[in-house]
Order: structure tokens, then C-alpha cells, then sequence
């Protein structure tokens, strides 16, 4: 797989530059096309009293904001994918349930959201994007936390290895970005000690090209999410990948896993795959 089509949200919250700098810096390292999607929402289709003048104006002056705000997101997004000399697009589409973004993501070979925010209502969505994207898309989904600046070169990768089907894939999406890393560590928490952990995807790895270090741990009373984060702070990590929801996401949700721990913990960009 190379990557040729990179999605990048585009929104008016305080990460959009950092969202889009990260999939500025990988799209120019892979010579892929940048499209950049604001998905807008629209007002309710049974506003009260939808044809009288007072809905009108009402209707009137949120398209005029809404077109104010989607203008300076797509003078930013195209000042900064063409000073790095992308080829690129803008979308505007109104979002729908479910997200739009998430439709979209499908006809890219990556696409680049932001954490939530817990406890915050600032992007006014009653879900959270990224966890809705990881699932429903499909597609390969990094997602960047809601602090720090990530607009450097992905240099060293930690893969998060437990050999089930979703680590499996996620590797295999990975592979243009790991076979460019300049170090990658296959890392298990709490693995089968029959074998030697990770041994056999750090052999598949490097029959692609990839040469990895294997490490792993026993968790014991921490979590295993907190486990993994622990080596991505160990080896520096610039990106983290991982399979997304090994179990189903309602028993995630009530009796905890590594996918929902990462996605409110995370501390490097994540690669998530379903």
C-alpha cells in the first residue's frame, strides 16, 4: 500500500492548525493528495415557523456565519497545503448523522481528527468524532491529541501488539508510515508466554523492509492502556499504532478497555484501526 489520498478535518476549534499541520507534514513526506473537509451543521429541518420572516433572517444570517467561518478555514488550510506544495482540495458538506467525515474517510487512504475534549462542549456534538470515525469509516484513523504540537516527521513508532485481527490490520495500514520511520518498537502488554511476544510481526516487519525492536510487559494492576502510554513516553514516540475495539465498543464502555483509555489519554498521534 502507498499512501495517495489523505482527509484532514477541518473545524473552527483551537486544534484545526495543529490537525492540519500534522497532515500537511505526511502528505508532503508521501507525495499524497490533501483534501480538507468542514462539515458544517446545519439547523434543524423543522425549525418552527420556517417560512415566516423572522426563520428567514434567521436562516439567512447563519448561512452568511457559516460561510464567514467556512472562508477563513480554507484560506488556512490552502495557504499552508500549498506553501508545502501539495496537491489539494476543499470540501463543505453539512453533517448528518452519522458524520460525514466518517463517509468520506472512506475514499481515503488516511484521515487525520482531533481527541475529544471530555467535559467540553465546545464542538457542540452530542458524540465523540473520533471514536465514531475509528469505527464507522473503515478507514485507517490517526488521531491527535488535544495538546501538544505534532508537525515534525513520524521518526520512531511504538506498534501496540496483542496478535488479534485488529493489530493486525492497523500494522498493515501502518506500512507506508512504519517502512519511512526511523525506528519502530513492537511492544505487548501481559502476552502469552508460549512464545516470544512480537516475534512473529517483527519478522513479518522485516521482510517489508521494517527493522523493529520488540519489548513488552507485565501490567499487573495498571492498565493496559496506561501500559502502552508508558512506552510510547519511554521511546519517544511520535505516533502510536494500534488496533481499535477488540472487544465490542458497549462492553468497552461499561467495563473499561485499551481503546477507550487511549482515545481519553492519549499523549502522541494514534493510529486506530477497526
Amino acid at each position: 500500500m502507498t499512501i495517495r489520498n489523505i482527509l484532514v478535518q477541518v473545524d473552527r476549534d483551537a486544534r484545526n492548525s495543529v490537525r492540519i499541520a500534522l497532515a500537511v507534514n505526511l502528505a508532503e513526506r508521501h507525495g499524497a493528495h490533501l483534501v480538507g473537509l468542514f462539515a458544517y451543521a446545519g439547523l434543524p429541518g423543522t425549525y418552527p415557523y420556517a417560512e415566516g420572516p423572522l426563520a428567514q433572517e434567521v436562516l439567512r444570517r447563519y448561512e452568511d456565519a457559516t460561510q464567514g467561518t467556512a472562508g477563513k478555514l480554507r484560506t488556512e488550510f490552502e495557504r499552508r497545503a500549498g506553501s508545502a506544495g501539495l496537491s489539494h482540495e476543499w470540501r463543505m458538506e453539512e453533517d448528518r448523522s452519522p458524520p460525514i467525515l466518517a463517509t468520506q474517510a472512506r475514499y481515503a487512504d488516511f484521515v487525520v481528527v482531533s481527541q475529544a475534549v471530555h467535559g467540553s462542549s465546545a464542538s457542540g456534538r452530542g458524540y465523540d468524532l473520533a471514536e465514531e470515525v475509528v469505527v464507522a469509516s473503515g478507514s485507517p484513523t490517526i488521531v491527535v491529541p488535544y495538546a501538544g504540537t505534532f508537525d515534525k516527521a513520524v521518526g520512531k513508532v511504538v506498534i501496540a501488539w496483542n496478535g488479534s485481527r485488529e493489530s493486525s490490520r492497523a500494522v498493515r495500514d501502518a506500512m507506508p508510515i512504519l517502512r519511512a520511520a526511523d525506528e519502530v518498537t513492537v511492544f505487548s502488554v501481559n502476552p502469552d508466554h508460549d512464545h516470544l511476544p512480537g516475534a512473529e510481526i517483527a519478522g513479518h516487519l522485516a521482510r517489508h523492509g521494517v527493522k523493529t525492536d520488540v519489548g513488552h510487559t507485565i501490567a499487573g494492576d495498571i492498565e493496559v492502556g496506561d501500559a502502552i502510554l508508558n512506552a510510547v513516553s519511554d521511546h519517544a514516540a511520535d505516533l502510536l499504532v494500534m488496533g481499535a475495539y477488540g472487544h465490542t465498543r458497549f462492553r468497552e464502555f461499561v467495563f473499561g478497555g485499551a481503546t477507550r483509555h487511549i482515545l481519553r489519554h492519549m499523549t502522541a498521534p494514534t493510529l486506530l484501526t477497526h
